[in-house]
């Protein structure tokens, strides 16, 4: 509230690392992190609810983005894909498809982001990005890069 000058603790119910952030407008936002956790905030961060969390599943997410009030996607480990058409009460796991010359979708997908025209974009390992223009199919772009260990 004063520029950075000073910092307080949010009212957080979890202890769980966050991986990401993504506020709508200045009072409603979405926060991802390990166990599949996914927050929610109404009052520009200074109380979390949980909208979602899987402790049994070894997947964080890396990513949340919301097009707007009702419709929002979250995205990490392992090509988990995460879609709320409901402001995020409820949250359905999407089955992504493999990528080229692959047999099953096991990216790390690590950020997402919207553009202007409504088109979705996921980047992921091994250069790709996925893209979506009406949020429920998906293909992948080879940027050309490849990332190596």
């Amino acid at each position: 509230d004063d520029e950075g000058k000073t910092y307080r603790q949010a009212a957080v119910p979890v202890s769980l690392q966050l991986t990401s952030l993504y506020f709508l407008n200045e009072h409603l936002g979405w926060a991802t992190g390990h166990g599949g956790l996914i927050l929610s905030t109404v009052d520009g961060g200074e109380h979390w609810a949980v909208q979602h969390v899987n402790l049994a599943a070894d997947q964080p997410l890396f990513s949340v983005y919301f097009r707007n009030p009702q419709d929002g996607w979250a995205v990490g480990l392992w090509s988990l894909m995460l879609v709320t058409h409901d402001g995020g009460r409820s949250w359905t796991e999407v089955a992504l498809p493999p990528p080229p010359g692959a047999r099953k979708a096991d990216l790390n997908l690590f950020k997402m982001f919207g553009s202007d025209n409504g088109t979705l974009y996921i980047t992921a390992e091994r250069g790709y990005v996925l893209r979506s223009r009406d949020g429920s199919s998906w293909d992948y772009l080879a940027t050309g890069m490849i990332s190596c260990i």
